[in-house]
């Protein structure tokens, strides 16, 4: 920063002073500004996002309590008995398994 000092003081733009009253001016302005934006974020975190993540965790919660009332499923599932036939297992001696190696 000395040689932008001396190059403001060379020409006569701004003297020392001026250009830290600048400094502290941008620096005060840049805080108030970040604090603005923090504290509005923490506001919209608390007032929006935190209600919709417990009202999301509820219905969750409502889910897995109906489904553990509703019992055992028992047999296989529609979708569980059409997998074997669409996705063969490789053995161990296939030829298949080892093309990867």
């Amino acid at each position: 920063m000395t040689s932008t000092v001396a190059l403001f003081e060379k020409y006569r733009v701004l003297n020392h002073v001026e250009l830290e009253s600048r400094l502290h001016i941008y620096l005060e302005k840049y805080v108030k500004q970040l604090l603005i934006e923090s504290e509005s974020m923490v506001l919209l975190g608390r007032q929006m996002i935190l209600p919709a993540a417990w009202q999301h965790q509820l219905r969750l919660a409502q889910a897995v309590t109906t489904t553990e009332s509703a019992g055992p499923v028992h047999g296989p599932t529609r979708h569980a008995a059409g997998i074997g036939a669409t996705h063969l297992p490789l053995q161990h001696g296939d030829q298949r398994s080892r093309r990867g190696r």
